[in-house]
């Protein structure tokens, strides 16, 4: 496994929309490589005062429709990962919550986001299984800030007030 570079803010690729994998690829040695290669670099040394909980594909210069995030059950000392492949999101819930977010893609910047509460996961799972979740609270709003990875769009273009930025 490797520790991968991550694409910061200004890359193009973080900036496209990310394309499907077919199940060929999903069972392809290289995108388990992939995967176990994001999981190390979402877990290597995080960013002081910040925990990772996720990663997409297109932040380590990959263009595909991949994203990692921690699953609720497990602990921040000892995190596990679900991966999400070809995910498809649809809001649970009108209610929204206004948050700070920052981003593995543009280290030391924060600002606030308003994201829904609840939402639900149709995606794949690392073997092409068809696989459906909920989630709610911080996990939906750490779930909306990957997926819009996958759509090239970063956190800074939801910002609620520029004015909420800043640097830690």
């Amino acid at each position: 496994m490797a520790i991968l570079d991550i694409a910061l803010m200004g890359e193009p690729v973080l900036r496209q929309k990310s394309r499907a994998l077919t199940q060929e690829e999903i069972k392809d040695s290289k995108t388990k490589k992939l995967i176990n290669d994001m999981i190390e670099t979402v877990k290597s040394e995080p960013e002081e005062g910040f925990i990772n909980v996720g990663i997409s594909a297109p932040q380590v210069f990959q263009p595909l429709r991949i994203f990692l995030l921690m699953d609720e059950n497990s602990k921040f000392s000892d995190q596990n990962f679900i991966v999400y492949i070809n995910p498809q999101l649809e809001i649970m819930s009108d209610k929204v919550v206004e948050d700070v977010e920052s981003c593995l893609s543009t280290p030391k910047l924060c600002g606030n986001v308003k994201r829904h509460t609840k939402v639900k996961l149709t995606y794949l799972d690392i073997d092409g299984n068809k696989c459906r979740k909920k989630l709610s609270g911080d996990f939906a709003v750490y779930a909306q800030h990957e997926y819009d990875h996958l759509e090239g769009i970063l956190w800074v273009d939801r910002v609620t007030d520029p004015r909420t930025m800043y640097y830690t």
